[in-house]
């Protein structure tokens, strides 16, 4: 059965948030959709938004699930830091674990080994060696 969205004709535009004026997700997002409204677009296109490596392009993230954090105005962080005794992160880390903690030792890892690609790490992490991965989760665990 066709749907009625897919017969009817419609415009849009490829536009990363980057190319926003602040570069964000802010309230310049609620003039983008404004402004293509107002102008009769009615599809926003945008990037891949995930974290991207060291060469900045959104098709090179570090994770397939992690949010570039950088797109988020600091408004959206209170005090710049989670709260761990809150529930919604609580429960976000919960519901997320089965990346969340594998991305966050990757993180640590890599400021730990300079930013290098983890082709490049040691054997044993570069080869995720469950002992040492778990010496590191401890070692790193506040982090």
């Amino acid at each position: 059965m066709d749907s009625p969205d897919l017969q009817q004709r419609r415009a849009g535009i490829l536009l990363h948030p980057t190319s926003l004026p602040s570069g964000i997700l802010d309230g310049d997002v609620e003039r983008w959709l404004q402004m293509m409204s107002d102008t009769g677009f009615s599809v926003w296109q945008i990037l891949p938004l995930g974290e991207p490596q060291s060469g900045l392009s959104p098709y090179q993230c570090s994770s397939a699930f992690a949010f570039n954090p950088a797109l988020l105005p600091v408004s959206s962080a209170p005090g710049s830091t989670a709260d761990e005794g809150d529930n919604d992160f609580i429960d976000f880390c919960n519901k997320q674990q089965f990346w969340l903690d594998d991305y966050a030792l990757f993180k640590v890892l890599k400021a730990h080994f300079d930013d290098t690609a983890w082709v490049e790490w040691p054997e044993q992490w570069k080869f995720r060696d469950a002992e040492v991965l778990q010496q590191s989760r401890q070692q790193y665990e506040k982090q």
